[in-house]
């Protein structure tokens, strides 16, 4: 039996055709890589996450998160850091 997340080769070649078409990928002979940066991604994702379930709101993305974590002393300093770089 098949692997339940297993996609059809027809699927698969109907995804990468639509992320080329965005500029996501590249596909050259059968060779597809991608055109946008992990760092980039990564990014898009986390803004989509906060402005879908935490309606934008960074202030509760992060209470949530945090909500049944502990931050070494390193951790702390460094986030309190890219607050007050971020502050205008």
């Amino acid at each position: 039996m098949r692997d339940k997340a297993e996609l059809e080769k027809s699927t698969t070649y109907i995804m990468v055709r639509r992320l080329s078409n965005r500029g996501v990928v590249k596909n050259e002979n059968a060779m597809v890589s991608s055109l946008v940066k992990q760092k980039h991604m990564q990014k898009y994702e986390a803004e989509t996450v906060v402005d879908k379930i935490f309606d934008g709101s960074l202030l509760l993305f992060v209470r949530a998160f945090l909500s049944d974590k502990s931050l070494c002393e390193d951790e702390a300093d460094g986030i309190i850091g890219l607050v007050r770089d971020a502050v205008k």
